[in-house]
């Protein structure tokens, strides 16, 4: 059995749009979420979907359906029109939703001693949010760690971004910068800063695990006090016309290079 929201004004459409547009999760620690793929990211997870707003019923795949059913999704139908009131995207697909994330917990994360860690400094561009926390899925990385004044990993464009990997990866947004570090060094966890101006090549560089590689903004980088801060430093060796990368793509050379060296050690 399936209901209908008719009202811009019913209380679960107004969460929704209001967690859309703030980029966070809602008050229950849920994700707002669009568009069939990431519904089936959320399935492979198996992240418990709380809400579910559809345009047609017969978009969701049968195995889907009985899934959500399953986990007592409270399912509804909704107009085009309300879709598009809610929606993020210029083109809705006719799906949003509220999922659950995981409640990671730092301490058990940072006792991994083979664990490599990012740690995210004001990176603005949520694509490149998504696409770095993709990334950190994709080379196993233990945990990404978000500074506060950097773009929310729950913002909806970085969410798309993701493809899923937000529903599966360690994510802990709002962290203190200072504070962290120290946290780092506590256990033990070896902090390399990125920096154009580096004196070590990541190509050359003898990472050992666990390591917290620092990534900074895309348009200047770390700040100078963690540059210094941090116990090394490396760089991406590039021709001298080229003087900065995009940093989701300068992201996966840097955890490529840390795990082919883990892989010749």
């Amino acid at each position: 059995m399936i209901a209908e929201i008719k009202s811009r004004h019913n209380p679960l459409v107004k969460e929704i749009r209001a967690a859309f547009r703030g980029g966070r999760l809602n008050a229950g620690r849920l994700l707002p979420f669009e568009g069939p793929m990431l519904l089936t990211e959320a399935f492979k997870s198996q992240a418990h979907v709380d809400s579910l707003l559809v345009e047609d019923i017969s978009l969701l795949d049968p195995k889907l359906l009985d899934w959500l059913n399953d986990q007592s999704t409270r399912l509804f139908r909704v107009s085009h029109d309300l879709m598009a009131s809610i929606a993020e995207t210029e083109t809705p697909v006719g799906i949003v939703g509220l999922a659950r994330v995981p409640r990671w917990d730092p301490e058990r994360l940072l006792s991994q001693k083979s664990g490599v860690f990012l740690v995210l400094v004001g990176i603005q561009d949520p694509g490149n949010m998504g696409t770095i926390l993709r990334t950190a899925e994709a080379f196993g990385v233990t945990a990404v760690w978000v500074t506060t004044k950097t773009v929310s990993p729950f913002n909806p464009k970085a969410v798309r971004a993701s493809a899923g990997s937000i529903f599966r990866i360690p994510v802990l947004p709002g962290c203190n910068d200072v504070q962290l570090h120290e946290k780092l060094r506590r256990h033990q966890i070896t902090t390399v800063a990125t920096s154009v101006g580096a004196p070590h090549s990541i190509e050359t560089f003898p990472f050992r695990l666990p390591v917290a590689l620092w990534i900074g903004q895309e348009a200047t980088g770390l700040p100078k006090s963690l540059i210094s801060a941090c116990q090394d430093q490396v760089r991406i060796p590039m021709c001298e016309s080229v003087q900065s990368l995009n940093v989701a793509i300068a992201t996966g050379i840097l955890l490529y290079e840390i795990r082919k060296h883990e892989q010749n050690d």
